[in-house]
């Protein structure tokens, strides 16, 4: 579903303010692109703003990025737009409660997934 910069910044700030943790993805724009990168992590909102957002791991990971122009696309695990298995989406709502991507005009995103309570995460 697409989400406004308002409503955006309302659902990142109410992450922020509750420490909620985040599975964090990152890339862009192509693998075909000299330019292009792919990460994730896990961390917390630090910092948002209409123009910028800043996660920080529970380590020395951190991604800030300015998001002005960007697109935002929130979603849920129990979303029937979206193109799930059944299983899939029962492997998904067990893990994850949401999502929001944020879109780059020139082929970069993110990702930002709420993970569920409770869950314990394998260091590679």
């Amino acid at each position: 579903m697409t989400s406004s910069l308002d409503e955006a910044l309302r659902l990142l700030n109410k992450w922020k303010a509750e420490s909620t943790l985040l599975m964090v993805g990152a890339s862009g724009p192509s693998p075909d692109t000299p330019r292009t990168f792919s990460f994730s992590f896990v961390g917390t909102v630090t910092e948002v703003s209409d123009r910028r957002l800043e996660i920080r791991g529970e380590s020395v990971c951190s991604f800030r990025a300015g998001i002005s122009g960007a697109g935002f696309e929130y979603s849920e695990p129990s979303d029937r737009r979206l193109d799930l298995s059944v299983r899939e989406r029962d492997e998904a709502d067990r893990v994850v409660s949401a999502a929001l991507a944020v879109l780059w005009p020139d082929g970069y995103s993110c990702l930002l997934t709420v993970l569920r309570e409770g869950l314990t995460f394998v260091r590679d």
